[in-house]
């Protein structure tokens, strides 16, 4: 069986033309979950009693609940409640208004929550505790102390995960088009469906995804390079 090759580069600029959409959630989502994350990783690297306990619960929930199924609970829960909602209190359905990305973008933020709490409380604990100490002893409260001398170096060492987090991100991302969402899976899915030329279809598109990997991996390889060198030059 030979490729519809012709098929495939009339399919490439189809695919292409939703990568913002691809990169839109990818981007979206880590910094909605890495902020939500960086949150539940200071909360846990300290520790306060029933507060961390909760939280040891919601990242097991999240990371032990597949991605897919997070979609579908966010895509066909949330609304179901907002209508539960409106109805009791006589108000039109507003859920009609909102597209199906929030939902994905909410799903995929929450899931990417749970990894970077512990991305971040890990980094928090690599670093050498006496450090926040010489901070509170040459006058830092307790919060400068943090964010000038634990974040910025726990932010180095994190860097690695999380950058493997936003390549995972991505693609993650090719799972919206189960909830309706046309990113670049969603896009190869309709040009095969209405061609019927399936394999080549995912085949471009799995050569985008990897050279789209590839690429961010060769940036963020260079980044993690720089800000290394600027951690050993900040050390000495």
């Amino acid at each position: 069986m030979k490729l519809n090759i012709p098929f495939m580069l009339d399919t490439l600029p189809l695919v292409l033309s939703k990568l913002p959409v691809t990169l839109g959630l990818s981007i979206g989502s880590m910094i909605l979950g890495g902020l939500l994350g960086l949150l539940i990783g200071l909360i846990r690297y300290y520790r306060p009693p029933v507060i961390n306990q909760i939280l040891m619960v919601y990242i097991s929930l999240i990371r032990g609940i597949p991605l897919l199924v997070q979609l579908y609970l966010a895509y066909f829960g949330i609304p179901f409640y907002i209508n539960m909602y409106c109805q009791s209190a006589g108000l039109p359905n507003y859920t009609q208004y909102i597209p199906a990305v929030v939902y994905a973008m909410l799903a995929f933020s929450i899931n990417t929550s749970a990894s970077t709490a512990e991305t971040f409380r890990s980094a928090l604990e690599s670093i050498d505790g006496g450090q926040y100490e010489a901070g509170l002893s040459v006058g830092m409260t307790g919060r400068q102390a943090m964010c000038r001398v634990m974040l910025p170096q726990a932010m180095v060492a994190a860097c690695p995960n999380l950058v493997n987090l936003f390549i995972g991100n991505i693609k993650a991302s090719s799972l919206a088009y189960m909830v309706t969402v046309c990113e670049m899976m969603g896009m190869a899915v309709i040009a095969a469906s209405e061609a019927y030329y399936y394999l080549e279809a995912y085949l471009i598109t799995a050569v985008i995804y990897w050279v789209l990997c590839m690429a961010l991996e060769k940036l963020f390889w260079k980044l993690e390079k720089h800000l290394t060198i600027f951690k050993v030059r900040e050390t000495v």
